[in-house]
């Protein structure tokens, strides 16, 4: 999801979608969805190296998740 969150927020700096609207629209997701995943960007940078860097599990599920 975080780096879903860094290339919505790309698609906006680099004029391929306007706003969250925009990208609410391009991706099927509604508005409020794709603002908790841009939100994700305001983790501490570490938390963020953390998260893009998880090692791979042998199970296929991560020990992460979105709900607690």
């Amino acid at each position: 999801m975080l780096a879903l969150a860094i290339h919505l927020e790309d698609m906006i700096r680099r004029g391929e979608a306007k706003d969250y609207v925009d990208l609410a629209r391009l991706t099927c997701l509604c508005r409020e969805r794709i603002s908790q995943i841009v939100r994700l960007k305001c983790l501490a940078p570490d938390f963020q190296v953390e998260l893009l860097y998880l090692a791979p599990t042998t199970s296929g599920r991560f020990p992460i998740s979105e709900t607690p």
